[in-house]
């Protein structure tokens, strides 16, 4: 696979744009909130893992079924 066809796959794509995702946060933290690079790093980490835990186990249990798919790769 070559640099061109490894960027551009869904699997790339998919890491990127959760990782972009989650920069307007860090910011915030940072800037507004005064929090380190690491912090700011891990306030994210624990809110992307509560989004993937909330679409696992549909909205904790209050719907009878998961109407979205968990995927460990989102986090």
């Amino acid at each position: 696979m070559g640099l061109r066809s490894a960027l551009t796959s869904a699997v790339v794509l998919q890491v990127v744009f959760n990782v972009v995702l989650f920069v307007p946060l860090g910011v915030l933290l940072h800037r507004y909130f005064r929090r380190g690079v690491i912090t700011s790093t891990l306030i994210g980490l624990i809110v992307s893992v509560c989004i993937e835990t909330t679409q696992y186990t549909g909205f904790f249990g209050l719907l009878p079924c998961a109407y979205r798919v968990a995927d460990v790769d989102d986090v």
